[in-house]
């Protein structure tokens, strides 16, 4: 494997990683918490999806550093090894801070769907 196999799967596990970690803490704090911690865990969601889109690259930059290429290195060319790393984590960032958003949405509605079927059950009782 070349760099560049290595840095497509990286990008590509970056841009999954924060998505399905908010989904599966979505769930557990739809599950388990109570309906007011929805709109704490929306907050918290977005913002830890703006830092992991600032952060993410430079750990990974830092991981896998982009191997040093003389002729790139005397100014004769424009090396953009390493750019899919922060296009990676930026879509991740984004996917992430859209599943936050789809998850809250789906919990208001389910929670609501449950009151509103709970309120026709003492109606009809």
């Amino acid at each position: 494997m070349d760099y560049d196999d290595i840095e497509l799967l990286a990008s590509c596990v970056l841009t999954v990683i924060p998505a399905v970690l908010l989904v599966l803490i979505g769930i557990l704090v739809h599950k388990r918490a109570s309906a007011g911690s929805l709109g704490l865990y929306a907050l918290i969601g977005i913002m830890a999806s703006l830092l992991y889109a600032f952060v993410a690259p430079s750990i990974t930059m830092a991981l896998l550093p982009p191997p040093d290429d003389p002729s790139f290195a005397d100014g004769r060319g424009l090396d953009l090894r390493g750019l899919m790393l922060f296009i990676g984590s930026w879509v991740g960032a984004l996917l992430g801070a859209g599943s936050t958003l789809i998850v809250v949405g789906v919990a208001k509605v389910l929670v609501w769907k449950a009151k509103r079927v709970a309120g026709t059950a003492t109606l009809t009782e």
